[in-house]
């Protein structure tokens, strides 16, 4: 429809000539620079695509004086950015339109084909033609100036363009693999798979299943992890740097993700790798909740000298976690009956001074759930105490209550859990919207 139109053409008439008649268009030089900025950005949101297209538009309207088809294309993007711009922005796009129309109105060849008796300004000498350069110059100085505006207010300023630089890092510990990695999974599922990276310590271990050295040592402890290469591979991940492997089962990761999910024992341990993470989690297990251990002498020397390393060097780690997640039994279990359902809750602690107001009165009012709020006693740290039974198509409606604005970076098809598992999907959602939040200052 653009192709066809006979305005189209004119953008090729701003170029640059060099020998032997090769001529350089500069319009469509710019509008392949704004393409490649574009397949840089890769995720786009409505603000973000609409803020692109209209300085695409208003940069070509600008480089084809006397085309006002262009500026057609422009002024709906223009509406847009006026409609969530300050005063400034609101009085740039009147005087820039204003200004525009008139310098088309004064180009009197253009005009006299189609309003003959505006033939009749070329008798006014101060209509001439250095008017008509003085009005192009000026929309040319409102428009440039216009699409800087944009480019720092809707762009430069837009959490997915920031999110492209840096994907958002997430760090996971916990007591328990089983429950570790299903967190994991939850949180993949919302963003999907396609824009998420997982790094596992496992493939950092430095012995094979089978070596002579776990005889003496447990897996809980640091020096069985190549913690030097962890790191390393997690900055050049947080950089989008492309080239990245890890240490035992060589697996190079290609594609710049949205969001990386590191998982492990130690993945607080040093604080090169705290400082990597945007948000780092710690997942606590209660013991009745936990497989029971096989009575047999060797794995109970295993489990004997697995507690000993878990308090030296795993549990000290929760006080460096942002977020304590801890799933405990809402009653005592009884081992005897089998059949009995286990009621959990889900207690956590944060220290990321998130909004426990609205998330107690989403969770209550629309999911029904049984929460507990408590402080401590400088109000540094928040406790909930979530308790009942909760659906994801609850969690779902929460979630887009809560941050509205952080669905858009979550899949088309986003897959939420119900129970247990939901509320965790929830909870990490809201301190990764805090956490985003804090890159706008």
């Amino acid at each position: 429809m653009i192709l066809s139109n006979p305005e189209s053409w004119k953008a090729l008439a701003l170029s640059v000539n060099f020998k032997d008649g090769i001529e350089i268009y500069l319009v469509l030089f710019v509008y392949l620079l704004i393409l490649y900025q574009v397949w840089r950005v890769k995720n786009l949101n409505f603000d973000l695509f609409s803020a692109i297209l209209g300085i695409m538009f208003l940069l070509t309207a600008l480089m084809t004086p006397n085309a006002p088809g262009w500026f057609v294309w422009a002024v709906p993007f223009l509406v847009i950015y006026q409609s969530s711009g300050d005063k400034v922005g609101i009085l740039l796009v009147l005087a820039f339109s204003l200004i525009y129309i008139i310098s088309i109105l004064l180009n009197i060849h253009y005009m006299g084909n189609m309003f003959p008796q505006l033939t009749l300004l070329e008798n006014v000498e101060f209509l001439g033609d250095k008017f008509n350069s003085v009005s192009n110059t000026i929309v040319l100085a409102l428009g440039l100036v216009l699409s800087l505006r944009i480019w720092r207010e809707s762009i430069l300023r837009n959490d997915f363009f920031r999110l492209s630089k840096n994907p958002f890092m997430l760090g996971i510990v916990g007591n328990y693999a089983a429950e570790e990695r299903a967190l994991s999974n939850s949180i993949e599922n919302l963003f999907g798979s396609h824009s998420v990276t997982k790094v596992a310590e496992e493939s950092y271990s430095l012995w094979g299943a089978n070596k002579s050295i776990w005889r003496v040592m447990t897996t809980l402890n640091p020096a069985t992890v190549g913690l030097s290469n962890l790191s390393s591979d997690l900055i050049s991940l947080k950089n989008n740097l492309k080239q990245y492997r890890s240490e035992r089962k060589k697996k190079t990761w290609s594609q710049e993700a949205k969001v990386v999910i590191a998982s492990g024992m130690h993945i607080l341990y040093l604080p090169i790798l705290r400082e990597c993470h945007d948000l780092s989690i710690y997942l606590e297990v209660d013991s009745q909740l936990q497989d029971d251990t096989s009575n047999d002498d060797r794995l109970a020397d295993l489990v004997s000298r697995e507690r000993v390393d878990y308090k030296k060097f795993i549990k000290p780690q929760k006080k460096h976690a942002d977020l304590v997640l801890s799933l405990q039994s809402a009653r005592p279990i009884d081992r005897q009956n089998d059949n009995l359902e286990v009621k959990r809750k889900l207690v956590i602690n944060s220290r990321h001074g998130f909004d426990e107001a609205s998330l107690t009165r989403t969770l209550v009012g629309i999911c029904g759930l049984h929460v507990n709020t408590n402080l401590n006693n400088d109000a540094s740290e928040v406790e909930l105490i979530i308790e009942g039974e909760v659906y994801k198509a609850d969690i779902e409606m929460s979630a887009k209550t809560l941050f509205p604005y952080l669905i858009d970076f979550l899949d088309i098809y986003p897959k939420w859990h119900d129970g247990v598992r939901g509320l965790m999907q929830l909870i990490v959602l809201s301190h990764m919207e805090q956490s985003l939040s804090r890159r706008l200052i």
